[in-house]
């Protein structure tokens, strides 16, 4: 077993160094192994924390901008400052209760593009792997 682990990792040794270096990189791999594709579409805002939905703290800040819009539009043109306002309390509400939220998702735990197994899993595991789909 330890020659098997002795020879992989000179293996891995010879690939690292007969590797391209500089100008000659290669293209940077995707968590599938795929290579990654820049965005195609030009002016495309990104928001800091991914897509959908928008994390707690963006969220929040939604909601104090809003609120601070609702001051400003007070004085600038009054019937539109109580539906800001209101939105920006929603928002704050909605921040607060996707803060505490917890994610739905499972996670898979791979390694070298296995799946790897919880040695110990939980009841409510064993239930969802055993009868849920997949």
């Amino acid at each position: 077993m330890a020659q098997r682990y002795q020879r992989e990792i000179e293996e891995i040794l010879r690939r690292a160094d007969s590797s391209p270096r500089g100008g000659d990189a290669p293209a940077k791999v995707g968590q599938q192994g795929r290579p990654k594709r820049k965005s195609s579409r030009k002016g495309f805002i990104r928001l800091p924390g991914g897509g959908w939905p928008p994390s707690p703290g963006l969220l929040m800040v939604a909601g104090l901008a809003l609120l601070v819009a609702a001051v400003v539009l007070r004085a600038l043109f009054p019937p539109a400052a109580g539906p800001a306002a209101w939105a920006g309390v929603g928002l704050l509400v909605l921040a607060y209760i996707a803060f505490f939220a917890k994610p739905r998702f499972f996670m898979e735990k791979r390694w070298r593009g296995r799946i790897i197994e919880d040695p110990n899993p939980s009841f409510w595991q064993w239930l969802r792997r055993t009868f849920g789909s997949k």
